[in-house]
């Protein structure tokens, strides 16, 4: 089949299972807030996310929770189209590229911040399609792919710029064969002005956080200086020296990590990934070998060395999302373990054998992770504080603290 029948394939079928497993109310983490602001304006929490807010003011036509949810769920099947042609572009193999980004977008973490109102598939969408035009642009030395990956990155850090750094050095693993070339490129006064040009027309996006109405909602009320401006986009109101933060706490989250990692794919798929990694640095480019490994060092073990959350349920909990496009790179590796087993023995090689591998490995991790991110019943959040708005006396007023209480409310 043609690759974009493929991708038009695997289009449907992750956007049409995340839309029937989305919850139909309101649900915690940010939702509330990013519900409310995609809806009717307003600023998000630091460091403001204007790329997405701007996106979702733009979709989210209604009130209903569901419009809301199918704009995650939008962004995620096209991230996950994207890194099918990436791997395609890397692996040349059509069935363990499918297999591979099916695979990914029904990870345990990738499937839940797809199927609620948040940010992180559409950081993931433009992170994985710089990685493309990178890639493109070494395989086939065209301008046109390195100005395109210049943009998308400056996207990327309009949207979530933590993220997008964090990814960073794996990008610059990607073009690592083509950074003399591109070095002798850049001293091309035409292309060093398009390079830039393009990259801060990608971060022209801020300019939301301060031409908003002063009366329109904002977490921490208007920006109006650049000082301001400075502290909401480096999210200074979020320092993470907090007491009781320490350096047990680090070594904590260092421990827990493999083990979320692990519940991502279920544990026997894991050790085919292991497989992967190793194949991949077998077979694979070596530049590309190693920008798969520090995409997930980069999500995940240098992401918790940076940070000082406290290791408990609450810390547990913010932190998961963070590795989402992490967790990228375990579908990667995936796809190489399928290839590793396949290359043990001829009859493996056949596209048959090889599709229904893929769909085994695709099956089991969705049917582990259907239970957790079958949301579509989920309708407890918005009946408990509907009962709490309801209790309250003609009036009232309620003071909330932390957004789990005030993001819902």
């Amino acid at each position: 089949m043609h690759p974009s029948l493929l991708a038009i394939l695997i289009f449907v079928i992750t956007l049409g299972t995340y839309a029937a497993t989305m919850p139909m109310s309101i649900t915690l983490e940010d939702a509330g807030l990013f519900q409310m602001v995609c809806y009717q304006g307003g600023l998000a929490h630091p460091p403001g996310y204007p790329l997405f807010t701007l996106a979702c003011r733009a979709l989210v036509v209604s009130p209903e929770i569901m419009n809301g949810n199918l704009v995650s769920a939008l962004f995620g099947a096209f991230t996950v189209v994207v890194f099918f042609f990436l791997l395609l572009s890397i692996i040349r193999s059509s069935v363990v590229a499918m297999s591979a980004a099916l695979a990914y977008a029904f990870t345990a973490t990738f499937w839940a911040q797809s199927i609620i109102i948040e940010v992180y598939s559409l950081a993931a969408f433009l992170l994985f399609l710089c990685w493309y035009a990178l890639d493109r642009f070494v395989q086939h030395k065209r301008e046109v792919d390195w100005f395109l990956a210049c943009l998308v990155f400056g996207l990327a850090l309009s949207n979530h710029w933590p993220l997008a750094m964090l990814s960073a050095p794996a990008l610059l693993a990607v073009i690592w064969p083509e950074v003399r070339s591109l070095l002798f490129k850049l001293t091309n006064s035409r292309f060093f002005l398009l390079t830039v040009l393009l990259f801060v027309l990608g971060l022209t996006p801020y300019f939301y956080l301060v031409t908003r109405p002063d009366d329109v909602f904002g977490v921490f009320g208007p920006i109006n200086t650049f000082s301001e401006f400075v502290d909401y986009v480096s999210r200074s109101s979020y320092n993470d020296d907090k007491a009781g933060a320490t350096i047990a706490d680090k070594l904590a989250f260092l421990s827990w990590l493999p083990l979320e990692t692990i519940r991502q794919i279920g544990f026997p798929l894991s050790l085919l990934a292991a497989v992967g990694l190793y194949y991949s640095f077998k077979t694979a480019p070596r530049h590309q070998a190693i920008a798969f490994l520090l995409n997930y060092l980069g999500g995940t073990f240098l992401l918790t060395l940076l940070l000082g959350f406290k290791f408990d349920q609450h810390g547990q909990s913010i932190f998961m999302p963070y590795p989402i496009i992490a967790y990228g790179s375990l579908a990667i590796w995936l796809a190489y373990g399928l290839m590793a087993i396949s290359s043990m023995h001829h009859s493996l090689t056949n596209k048959v054998v090889q599709a229904a591998f893929g769909l085994f490995i695709v099956l089991t991790i969705a049917l582990t992770n259907l239970p957790t991110n079958n949301r579509s019943k989920d309708s407890w959040i918005e009946a408990y504080f509907t009962l709490l708005l309801q209790s309250l006396p003609k009036d009232a007023v309620l003071f909330a603290e932390g957004d789990v209480l005030f993001f819902p409310i």
